[in-house]
């Protein structure tokens, strides 16, 4: 695996490069899509319900930390808490299905539009093309060959699922499809690809690949998709961001794409993986550290080992001039 040093940034949209390639607007969507928004939720049902009829069941417990959980006819997850200023939404693989492009983009857009306490915690998007392009072995293969350029800390590692049901396996029989991961489990952004056809007993022949996008990436991700309009090339330029493979002597800059790589991507750009670094407004620090660290401070006050005046103080004596910044700040 080649590691490859950042030159610059890269731009906030790919140039149109990707025609004709494999990943066209047909053969890509959106698979997970799971945020918060700060709006009462009723509004939130309300909004969800407008990319076509709901009924919504509400379930005994709620889950992810949430009391309450309802799901709807279209398997769309709504998750609160009386005491939360957030509602927690998810779609997964089969509630994205169910949506057409128009709609999820509309719904990403939506969430993007509501400021602070709102955002993203995973988006997913996928890719299928056909084994005649690449398989998983061919994936695999370019790694060993030294083709992958990729700034995941983590190589890709092999596992399996059973192919229950499928043709050439039925249920129990140990019979297995592969899986070839790219980034750590805990990493804010990870590739799998796999066999889809084998994973679908047959209805979606092709090689899935299937890049999970968390927390900022997510984020950044979603504006991106707003500026494009559409997934497909949005799609490409992150991929590509993630991971490259290229082949030829030298340099990795001077090196071309991997003909097999080009069949899928074109000569798409690589697009940013996360929003530019920049301070953090004071309503934005107060949301964070409600959610990241709010519940760890109320397990150490029932224990009766939380001084807050003594936390505070301690704070004060630790400032910088970013945090006297904060002060000031007036949002």
């Amino acid at each position: 695996m080649t590691t490859e040093d950042p030159q610059g940034s890269p731009p906030p949209l790919p140039p149109s490069t990707n025609r004709g390639a494999e990943i066209t607007d047909g053969g890509v969507s959106i698979d997970w899509l799971e945020f918060s928004v700060q709006q009462p939720v009723e509004e939130v049902r309300a909004r969800l319900s407008t990319w076509g009829p709901e009924s919504w069941l509400a379930l005994e417990r709620g889950a992810l930390g949430y009391r309450h959980m309802e799901i709807s006819t279209r398997a769309i997850e709504l998750l609160w808490d009386e005491d939360r200023p957030e509602v927690h939404v998810r779609l997964r693989g089969v509630a994205c299905g169910l949506m057409t492009e128009a709609g999820t983009l509309a719904l990403v857009e939506w969430v993007t539009s509501q400021g602070v306490g709102a955002g993203f915690s995973r988006l997913d998007l996928q890719a299928t093309v056909p084994y005649a392009i690449a398989s998983v072995e061919d994936v695999r293969a370019a790694f060993d060959r030294g083709e992958g350029v990729t700034h995941a800390r983590r190589g890709f590692q092999q596992g399996g699922f059973p192919l229950t049901g499928h043709a050439s396996g039925a249920a129990g029989d140990g019979v297995f499809g592969r899986t070839l991961y790219i980034g750590a489990p805990t990493s804010r952004r990870r590739l799998r690809v796999y066999d889809k056809g084998a994973e679908s007993a047959g209805l979606i022949p092709g090689t899935r690949f299937e890049l999970q996008e968390r927390d900022a990436a997510a984020d950044e991700a979603a504006a991106q998709l707003v500026v494009a309009g559409v997934i497909a090339p949005v799609m490409a330029g992150r991929l590509v961001g993630f991971v490259d493979f290229r082949v030829g002597e030298g340099m990795v800059t001077r090196r071309t794409r991997a003909p097999w790589y080009a069949a899928m991507v074109g000569e798409v750009e690589r697009l940013r993986s996360y929003p530019p670094a920049g301070e953090r407004t004071a309503a934005e620090v107060a949301e964070w550290l409600r959610r990241q660290t709010g519940p760890s401070l109320a397990a150490l006050a029932a224990r009766g080992e939380l001084d807050i005046a003594f936390l505070l103080e301690d704070g004060r004596r630790r400032w910088t001039v970013k945090h006297e910044r904060l002060i000031q700040d007036a949002s």
